[in-house]
């Protein structure tokens, strides 16, 4: 499913080689932020008292699912919403489903302070 605003807005600059190479090198770099120092990262989440909401595609080939449900259980006050027929894009993907969680998760919610 085409968007116009994806298209539209410098298009040819985010899908030229040079692009692609910038994208992929940084989430090499940060990937591997993530595996060597995931103990810090989850021992942090742990304690993290806020409420969080994980939006995932079933069929995500970027991110398995296993990611999204372990990193569900590692925060103390988290919910997972799941998408089938969906990919890597959730909100782009199924916009209106997604943007209706959104919105019962933030109506009513004080701010944290």
């Amino acid at each position: 499913m085409a968007r116009p605003f994806l298209v539209g807005c410098e298009y040819a600059a985010r899908t030229s080689a040079a692009a692609r190479a910038a994208w992929l090198g940084t989430v090499r770099s940060f990937a591997a932020d993530f595996v060597d120092r995931r103990v810090d990262y989850r021992r942090a989440i742990a304690t993290l008292d806020l409420p969080v909401l994980l939006v995932h595609g079933r069929q995500d080939p970027a991110i398995p699912a296993a990611h999204c449900a372990d990193a569900a259980a590692g925060f103390p006050r988290a919910s997972a919403r799941w998408l089938d027929a969906c990919g890597h894009f959730p909100h782009i993907e199924h916009a209106q489903v997604v943007n209706g969680w959104l919105a019962d998760f933030l109506v009513g919610r004080p701010a944290p302070r």
